[in-house]
């Protein structure tokens, strides 16, 4: 299918949007920076949209659907490890719309390659985050399992086995934290002194 010069002109700039607006995004990880990448998003995929045959703008329906409905627990309860389905069922249907673009422009191969290598670094990106968060040296990790024992999911402790009661008790030990009076007072010290790693993404600040 031919394209008119409007068409080669407003997709690249749509994906240069998208990636600069992830960019913002991870640099100030800000409600509103997230919104606006989202925005640019889906203004790239209802644009890849219209290219595509009735039969893949249904399968593409179909999956996007799945993802919706898989995703509607988080309606009553939010937990990260409640959108692995979800998010299978979103990678289809952002598949259906790429290859399908793709088989019908070249520019489109090279947009859709290089949308792929964007979401392969970013999520290496986070990915990176996340496991520097939950090491036994993050502050995250600190505050998070702290919770257990001082914080708001204290009522959970009886419920928890003792030996790992024993091994969080320990970790905390290492640090010179028995009691809440001692995190309290020696937290803010060990993330200046810099023995305590202070992650740049503190989603689990507060108690």
């Amino acid at each position: 299918m031919p394209t008119s010069f409007i068409q080669r002109l407003i997709l690249p700039s749509v994906f240069f949007l998208f990636f600069f607006g992830c960019g913002v995004a991870l640099a100030l990880p800000s409600l509103s920076a997230w919104i606006g990448t989202l925005i640019v998003f889906w203004v790239g995929i209802a644009w890849l949209l219209r290219s595509l045959t009735p039969t893949e703008r249904r399968m593409a329906a179909v999956w996007g659907g799945c993802a919706v409905l898989t995703a509607a627990s988080g309606l009553v309860i939010a937990r990260a490890n409640t959108l692995f389905v979800p998010i299978s069922f979103f990678s289809l249907f952002v598949a259906v719309v790429l290859i399908g673009a793709a088989r019908r422009s070249r520019p489109a191969v090279i947009l859709s390659t290089v949308l792929l290598t964007g979401f392969l670094i970013t999520s290496a990106l986070q990915h990176r985050a996340t496991q520097r968060s939950l090491s036994a040296n993050s502050s995250q990790y600190v505050i998070e399992n702290a919770r257990y024992l001082w914080g708001i999911w204290s009522p959970a402790l009886p419920y928890i086995p003792e030996a790992r009661v024993d091994v969080l008790r320990d970790q905390l030990a290492a640090y010179g934290i028995f009691t809440k009076a001692d995190y309290d007072s020696q937290l803010p010290r060990l993330i200046a002194e810099g023995v305590i790693d202070a992650s740049h993404d503190d989603w689990l600040s507060g108690w």
